[in-house]
């Protein structure tokens, strides 16, 4: 398990001080069943935003938890007074329901998937040409499910809920 959290954060570019928190910090919360990957993946994307502190070899796994919740519940209230427009998103496939998948295509669109969503969608440069994220939008048009998908391969990479977590089962 350690090896997939250590893949997530050099695919999100994390620098050396957050991989030495995860082979410290996040490998003994993995080895104590106290965290899922998903908990961790949500933990090194804070670790790896502007708003973490600089030194983070001191800090435990439970003040990174913390710390996580209260960075994303402040990206919550940002996420929510950003719109998408007809710039921002293609639709992909819109279901009887109102719900939609769409391809995000500008920066503000990644920002507010990130934001909502509490994963790192808006640390991601949509004019990297590496990848394309996808999003899953119910009909008031937010989102509960994130694709990553790679250009190259046109391979899913990741598909992410809220922090990370699971997609629950409700749009599944």
């Amino acid at each position: 398990m350690i090896e997939q959290l250590e893949a997530y954060a050099a695919g999100i570019n994390a620098n050396q001080e957050v991989v030495e928190w995860l082979k410290t910090s996040g490998k003994k919360a993995v080895a104590k069943q106290s965290a899922s990957i998903g908990d961790i993946e949500h933990i090194l994307d804070f670790l790896n935003s502007d708003a973490a502190p600089s030194r983070l070899r001191k800090m435990s796994f439970e003040d990174a938890k913390r710390k996580t919740k209260e960075w994303s519940d402040a990206n919550q209230k940002k996420g929510r007074d950003l719109s998408d427009s007809s710039e921002d998103l293609e639709l992909i496939h819109d279901f009887k329901d109102g719900s939609k998948i769409v391809r995000l295509k500008t920066k503000k669109a990644y920002q507010r998937e990130g934001f909502l969503m509490s994963h790192c969608a808006g640390g991601y440069d949509p004019s990297s040409g590496d990848c394309m994220i996808y999003s899953y939008r119910d009909a008031q048009n937010m989102p509960h499910a994130t694709f990553e998908v790679r250009k190259e391969s046109n391979e899913i990479v990741q598909i992410k809920g809220k922090g990370n977590g699971a997609i629950h089962p409700k749009y599944i």
